[in-house]
């Protein structure tokens, strides 16, 4: 047990108390603001809608790309059929090569979309955090 003569003096604890009110009411007052700009906007909103946003544009992209190399082959794969001469041939094969590799290269858009996700499902859950917070507060 503690002797009276370390037990902090009633000035100095109401002055502690103080400060601590004070700094609880900053940190509910900054937790209330977290997620609003001064305009009134959602930032975790607009965070998850824009990261949405580059994941639908990036597959949309990629799926034109993808439908494009398509179409080039198998417009590769009709003039190859027509042809006889072996050096034309090889040169529409270097083209098919090429546009293998483009197609294969459009798998970003899947890893990115996923990497994405993610990030959006981490800002839900803070998002989620900071209300519950508030909602404490």
């Amino acid at each position: 047990m503690k002797k009276m003569k370390d037990m902090p003096v009633p000035q100095s604890l109401e002055e502690n108390l103080n400060a601590l009110f004070k700094y609880v009411d900053r940190v509910r007052i900054k937790i209330a603001t977290l997620n609003k700009t001064g305009s009134g906007v959602d930032q975790f909103m607009t965070m998850s809608k824009q990261l949405d946003g580059v994941v639908e544009a990036t597959k949309d992209a990629s799926d034109r790309v993808m439908d494009a190399v398509e179409e080039s082959n198998e417009a590769s794969d009709t003039l190859r059929a027509a042809l006889r001469d072996p050096a034309q041939i090889a040169l529409l094969d270097r083209f098919t090569d090429s546009n293998n590799v483009v197609f294969e290269a459009c798998a970003f858009q899947d890893l990115t979309g996923q990497r994405v996700t993610k990030i959006v499902k981490s800002i839900f859950y803070v998002e989620d955090q900071v209300t519950a917070l508030r909602a404490i507060w």
